[in-house]
């Protein structure tokens, strides 16, 4: 079969129902991330779902509407998964980490909604501000996924069982790899490779419905693994 001839941005689209559907599955017996992730999970539905309503039926006078919703869920997704990867980090100043990390992305943010309300530039648009935008909280959020990765190889005994492994490691590869492509388009290498990010999307989704999958509730044992973590 030729790939070429997939539906990759539908694929990429509806993917993110598995996940969601576990979520909520999962949500009375979850814990706070876990119903936190759901609500991640169902607003990203949300805006693809809309946005593809939107484009493929060409209703312009909803364009607006789409990229005020999809801006205010892209700081929800950017503070949403500080707070969940410094929650698995060991470290005595977490707290500074993570409000520093808070201040850095509501400040990039701030730019980005203050260029787009006052009609300056758009922020979907690829350009080189909205690309050290972009670039920004996606290196941040690689950064503390990453490190969160590591705590947890040194502290969780059964790793590849261990829910939150599979849905960080999915946090850290949209993230890295949507680094990478945003910064080819920023210089003007194969305009096209942005079809990569709905690969990207569905290889997350796939990270998180395992994630998802493994996951049995509060009291799980796997939890109980992370032993030196402070709340």
């Amino acid at each position: 079969m030729d790939i070429s001839t997939l539906p990759i941005r539908e694929i990429s689209t509806c993917a993110i129902f598995l996940p969601l559907a576990l979520a909520a599955l999962k949500f009375k017996t979850g814990d706070l991330r876990i119903r936190l992730f759901f609500l991640f999970l169902l607003l990203g539905a949300c805006v693809d779902g809309l946005g593809w309503l939107i484009y493929s039926n060409e209703l312009k006078n909803l364009y607006t509407f789409h990229s005020i919703f999809q801006y205010c869920y892209l700081f929800f997704e950017a503070l949403f998964f500080v707070w969940l990867c410094t929650g698995f980090l060991e470290h005595a100043k977490v707290d500074s980490i993570r409000i520093g990390f808070f201040v850095l992305l509501t400040a990039a943010f701030f730019i980005k909604g203050a260029l787009f309300f006052s009609n300056l530039d758009d922020p979907y648009r690829p350009s080189a501000l909205n690309s050290l935008m972009d670039g920004m909280f996606l290196a941040s959020i690689s950064f503390l996924s990453a490190f969160a990765l590591l705590q947890m190889a040194e502290r969780v005994s059964q790793l590849l069982t261990y829910p939150w492994f599979w849905i960080i490691s999915g946090i850290f590869f949209y993230c890295f790899g949507s680094f990478f492509i945003d910064l080819m388009l920023s210089v003007g290498i194969m305009e096209e490779i942005w079809g990569m990010r709905n690969i990207v999307n569905i290889i997350q989704y796939c990270f998180f419905f395992a994630g998802l999958y493994l996951y049995k509730g509060k009291s799980m044992l796997a939890d109980s693994q992370f032993i030196k973590r402070t709340t």
